[in-house]
């Protein structure tokens, strides 16, 4: 991973995911580009206001610096800072993917009733919408050395291995222990899932601790957010496939029931495809 690329609306909740993504490329070597997408507000005519889009621009690169000096480790820690006006999602997906080996880091507050819409909006607009790797922080979530990581794996013969290369990456980096966790209903027999795990699997995160676990229940989030708890996992990764409309629909169900109410970080890992790789490598000879 080359880049951490941190969303921030400047709230409780995107600060801390800031914190979180700083920790995190620090003890990766990563590049830190802290971002910000605002919109210019409509004047109102009975006001006589008239709002230039370059002093909105101003202001929000002023916040952005403010935020870098709460936020760097050292005054010598390099930190970007990018304003951009327009709708937070697309802006942050098209401004990351002109970057290499990126991860977008994004903040959620509360659960449940208690989520703020906005940024809540934002966050799960990127889980829909990113073709890269995103890592979602609650507010309640604070940064330590990665040593179990749960990966929810519906991973079949047709998912493209590179994938979880991130992910390894990662378990790399703190030696984690990695928990494949394949949720079984009450129905199915767990004899016949152990006959077909996945060896492409094993063999893709060697040399890393690894061990599958097949938690039952008919509520996928629950037995997720239970194994979290009672493995002390310190982030949780799914990768939300799309093979049909159907499958789509239920995906993205189940990743907001999880966005919404885990308490560890969520590492979304979008199934890499020749269309994502070629779109990405344009994005980047643009830039470049």
């Amino acid at each position: 991973m080359k880049t951490i690329f941190i969303a921030t609306d400047f709230s409780s909740a995107s600060h801390n995911a800031s914190k979180y993504g700083v920790e995190l490329a620090s003890a990766m070597g990563a590049k830190i580009i802290l971002f910000h997408a605002y919109t210019v507000p409509l004047s109102i005519p009975e006001s006589y206001v008239i709002v230039n889009s370059e002093d909105v621009k101003k202001t929000a690169e002023e916040y952005l610096l403010e935020e870098v000096l709460s936020l760097r480790k050292s005054s010598f820690q390099p930190i970007e800072i990018i304003a951009v006006e327009g709708p937070a999602t697309d802006s942050i997906i098209a401004n990351a993917k002109k970057y290499d080996d990126c991860l977008i880091v994004s903040g959620m507050k509360g659960s449940g009733k208690n989520i703020k819409k906005v940024f809540g909006s934002t966050a799960t607009g990127l889980a829909r919408k990113t073709e890269l790797p995103l890592l979602i922080v609650p507010e309640s979530a604070t940064f330590k050395s990665i040593k179990r990581i749960a990966l929810a794996s519906d991973i079949d013969y047709d998912t493209n291995i590179h994938t979880i290369d991130l992910l390894k990456e990662i378990g790399t980096s703190f030696d984690s222990k990695i928990y494949i966790v394949r949720v079984l209903k009450n129905n199915l027999n767990i004899v016949d899932e152990l006959a077909f795990r996945s060896d492409r699997l094993l063999n893709k995160l060697k040399p890393l601790d690894t061990e599958y676990q097949f938690p039952r229940s008919d509520d996928v989030t629950t037995a997720l957010e239970d194994f979290s708890v009672e493995y002390n996992v310190d982030v949780l990764s799914i990768i939300p496939q799309h093979h049909s409309l159907m499958e789509r629909i239920f995906i993205k169900s189940e990743t907001r029931e999880l966005i919404f109410h885990t308490n560890v970080p969520l590492l979304i890992l979008p199934e890499i495809t020749e269309h994502s790789s070629s779109t990405k490598k344009t994005l980047q000879k643009q830039h470049s």
